[in-house]
C-alpha cells in the first residue's frame, strides 16, 4: 500500500519540541524525520532573519511523549550557513543514530561540505558530549559544490550517504559514499553518470533504492526521474527505470518561487517502486514500476486543470 503526501499548504499549529525559542524574524524549514521503535529523532533548520545559521535536532524515546531538549550544529563563522539537514536511525539498533547536513564558509563562492554526526548513546545523545562529527568522504576545505545529503541506515553499523556535487564532472552528479564503521571513514561507490541534483532512499527487503533526476535532456526541454538499485547492501548501483517530462520554461512553480519540478520521492514496497514528481504544468504525478522493464507508469494524483500548483509531494509505503 502507499500513502501519498501532497505537501501543498503549510501545516497548521507547530508542535513545540523542545526549549528552543522561535524568533518573530526567524523560520523553520527543511525537516526530515526519522522513527525506529520508540525512537524518534527529527531535524530542521533554524533560520534567524535572512541567515540560515545551524541544523538542529529533537529526540523522543518514547514514542514522541516526551522531547527531552534539541541540540545545534552551527559555526561561529558568520560567513558559514547551515542546511539540508538529514537524520537517520540504525534498524538494528536505535540507541545509534545520524545526523548530517551541509555547510557553506564562502559567501562568494558557493562552494561547501557535507557534515556527518554520529552518537552511540541512546538516550544520552541528548549530551553534545557524545556526538563526534567530520565530513562525507575526503575534506575537500570547500573546493567543490557539495548539498542536499540523504542518509540511510543499513544495520550492522552501516550507512549510505548521497549528495549532489561538482566535484566529479564539473556538473552537478548524484556521489553516493558508504561506511561500515558509523561513519568514521568511508567509501565512495558510485556516481550519476548524467547531471543530477537530488535523491532519497528507500529499502525493500535486500533491496535498496536511490531516486535521481537527470537533467542530460534539459536542452531539448525534457526533465527525467528515475531510480538506482543495488542488491548486494549498497555496495554496486544499477539504473532500473525512469520516466521523461516536458518541463516547460523554468523548473521553478511560480507560485511558490520554487525549482520544484526537480523533485523524486521515493518508496518501495513488495518489490514495487513509486516516484513522486512535479510535472511541467507544477502537478504533481506518480511514476510507477512494478518489476519489469525500464519505463515508469506514471498516474495523475492532482487535476490538471485550474491554477493550483504543487510541490514537493512526499511518499511511504506498508506492506
Amino acid at each position: 500500500m502507499i500513502f501519498f503526501i501532497l505537501s501543498d499548504a503549510p501545516f497548521s499549529n507547530e508542535v513545540k519540541l523542545s526549549n528552543y525559542t522561535m524568533y518573530s524574524c526567524g523560520q523553520n524549514v527543511e525537516t526530515d524525520i526519522k522513527k525506529v521503535g520508540n525512537t524518534i529523532v527529527v531535524a530542521w533548520i533554524r533560520g534567524d532573519g535572512s541567515q540560515y545559521d545551524g541544523n538542529w535536532i529533537a529526540m523522543s524515546f518514547d514514542g514522541g511523549s516526551t522531547w527531552p531538549g534539541a541540540l545545534y550544529y552551527g559555526s561561529n563563522d558568520p560567513d558559514c550557513w547551515i542546511g539540508d539537514p538529514a537524520i537517520a536511525i540504525q534498524p538494528d539498533n536505535p540507541n545509534i543514530i545520524y545526523f548530517a547536513g551541509m555547510v557553506y564558509c564562502n559567501p562568494n563562492n558557493a562552494k561547501g561540505e557535507v557534515y556527518f554526526c554520529r552518537c552511540t548513546a541512546g538516550s544520552n545523545c541528548t549530551s553534545p558530549a557524545n556526538w563526534s562529527c567530520g565530513f562525507v568522504g575526503p575534506n575537500d576545505n570547500w573546493a567543490y559544490f557539495k548539498d542536499k545529503p540523504w542518509i540511510l541506515a543499513l544495520g550492522n553499523n552501516t550507512v549510505l550517504v548521497n549528495f549532489t556535487t561538482d566535484k566529479f564532472t564539473g556538473n552537478y552528479n548524484l556521489a553516493i559514499y558508504k561506511s561500515t564503521n558509523n561513519g568514521q571513514t568511508w567509501q565512495q561507490i558510485s556516481y550519476t553518470n548524467w547531471p543530477s541534483t537530488v535523491g532519497y532512499w528507500a529499502k525493500d527487503g535486500n533491496n535498496i533504492y536511490m531516486s535521481y533526476n537527470d537533467f542530460s535532456q534539459l536542452n531539448n526541454g525534457i526533465i527525467y526521474v528515475g531510480f538506482l538499485r543495488s542488491q548486494d547492501n549498497g555496495s554496486t548501483f544499477s539504473d532500473i527505470a525512469w520516466t521523461g517530462f516536458n518541463f516547460g520554461n523554468s523548473t521553478y512553480c511560480p507560485n511558490y518561487q520554487r525549482p520544484a519540478k526537480i523533485h523524486d520521492n521515493i518508496t518501495a514496497s513488495s518489490g514495487n517502486v513509486a516516484i513522486s514528481f512535479v510535472d511541467g504544468n507544477c502537478k504533481a504525478r506518480l511514476g510507477v514500476w512494478t518489476g519489469s522493464g525500464n519505463s515508469l507508469t506514471v498516474y495523475q494524483i492532482a487535476p490538471s486543470g485550474g491554477g493550483s500548483q504543487q510541490i514537493l509531494p512526499m511518499l511511504v509505503s506498508s506492506g
